[in-house]
């Protein structure tokens, strides 16, 4: 991790060093997801994977270990949204990648203010409880797979708010 190192001149503790390394690495990956989607955008519209000798479109995406198709589908609709001028790449970095996915449907629609402000400065469940979806927590028949990350969550489930 010697190269992570961004406080070479002062000495941290290694918890310390961990901490600024993973702050460095957490701002860098932030901005990521909007320049994988314009690659996946620029790879599927000149057909690069076919000239890579995959038989499909999906076979490609689904062999780069970013998640699977819908994955991908997912990261090109916000490149999309970004260079229609729906949302700045500023915006859509700091909403982050699991906000934008909730956003994603309601693009079409428009987003109000009221959205993009909680959108950027609530927590994902105030945006997924605002969005019409709420949390039951600590029911231990219950579990959910995030559909983005693939983590196993007991205790929860998403219910439909009324």
């Amino acid at each position: 991790m010697n190269e992570l190192q961004v406080t070479e001149s002062i000495k941290l503790t290694p918890a310390e060093q961990n901490t600024v390394d993973t702050q460095h690495l957490a701002r860098h990956v932030k901005g990521c997801f909007v320049a994988m989607g314009g690659l996946l955008k620029e790879n599927q519209l000149n057909a690069y994977w076919s000239e890579s000798g995959y038989d499909s479109w999906r076979d490609y995406v689904e062999q780069l270990g970013i998640g699977d198709y819908s994955m991908s589908t997912r990261l090109i609709k916000i490149w999309d949204i970004v260079t229609s001028q729906v949302l700045s790449e500023a915006d859509v970095t700091e909403i982050g990648m699991s906000k934008m996915f909730l956003l994603l449907p309601l693009i079409k629609k428009g987003l109000s203010d009221e959205i993009i402000f909680l959108a950027k400065n609530g927590t994902n469940r105030d945006l997924r409880e605002h969005l019409g979806l709420k949390v039951t927590q600590n029911d231990i028949e219950c579990s959910i797979d995030c559909p983005n990350c693939g983590s196993h969550v007991l205790g929860a489930k998403w219910v439909k708010k009324e």
